[in-house]
């Protein structure tokens, strides 16, 4: 169970654009829509195989301010025991560019998050409890490469005493353009496990590529793989980005 579910108990970090976890420091063009969509895979150390499909709109409010939602709906395949399929835990959060790229300086903004209870947690497909969180993210242009880092912490109630607990997470991320309209990406991405179960935190890395079908959509997939026995062992992401 703990191939999604150790997911489901992390502090959300919002997409930098698919197929990353990272953030990163941009925000969606004024009055523009991002539509990002997902099928996710996960295999997990104790035999579970998983799969999340996943909705991401993002929308540029106002030229340095973007609003998001993220909607996960998961399918639950444990390894013994019943199966199940629902809404997961829904994320709202919104992004303020406080600095724009220069020459020399990157761009950075904070980026604040909601993350839902309305999953079902006894069934598996929510963490059970609200959570919320700030983040600060930099990102710098360098010619055909780009580099990402975010670092935060979220509250969350993970025990049945609702004892308020706290959860930082971060994501070092990197980007080559290979040649025109394919970028290879790779990253590194932690949490505290804040499930206070025993395990170690979750640590993972990830290895991808995307493809500019054109201006407006973009492919990607890519494998992650877990460093830590607390990450799921495999995901395989497939997704496409929408913008207009």
């Amino acid at each position: 169970m703990r191939s999604l579910l150790v997911l489901l108990l992390a502090p959300p970090q919002a997409l930098a654009y698919r197929p990353l976890q990272t953030e990163d420091a941009y925000v969606a063009e004024h009055r523009r829509f991002e539509l990002e969509t997902s099928w996710e895979h996960f295999r997990g150390p104790d035999g579970a195989r998983d799969h999340a499909l996943v909705f991401v709109t993002n929308y540029g409010v106002l030229r340095r301010l973007e609003l998001s939602l993220e909607t996960p709906v998961v399918f639950r395949r444990p390894a013994a025991g019943p199966t199940g399929s629902g809404f997961g835990d829904v994320t709202a959060a919104v992004k303020a560019l406080a600095l724009e790229e220069r020459d020399a300086r990157p761009s950075v903004l904070f980026r604040g998050f909601a993350k839902l209870s309305n999953g079902d947690a006894p069934s598996g497909l929510g963490a059970g409890y609200t959570g919320y969180g700030l983040a600060a993210v930099a990102s710098k242009k360098l010619g055909s490469r780009a580099l990402h880092a975010a670092a935060g912490y979220g509250l969350f109630r993970p025990t049945a005493d609702d004892r308020v607990a706290g959860g930082h997470f971060w994501g070092l991320a990197f980007e080559q353009e290979l040649v025109r309209r394919w970028w290879a990406v790779t990253e590194i991405t932690g949490a505290r496990n804040v499930a206070q179960d025993g395990h170690p935190d979750p640590v993972s890395g990830f290895l991808g590529l995307i493809w500019g079908l054109s201006e407006k959509v973009h492919l990607d997939t890519g494998l992650r793989r877990g460093v830590s026995r607390s990450a799921p062992d495999w995901q395989v992401p497939v997704g496409a980005t929408f913008m207009f």
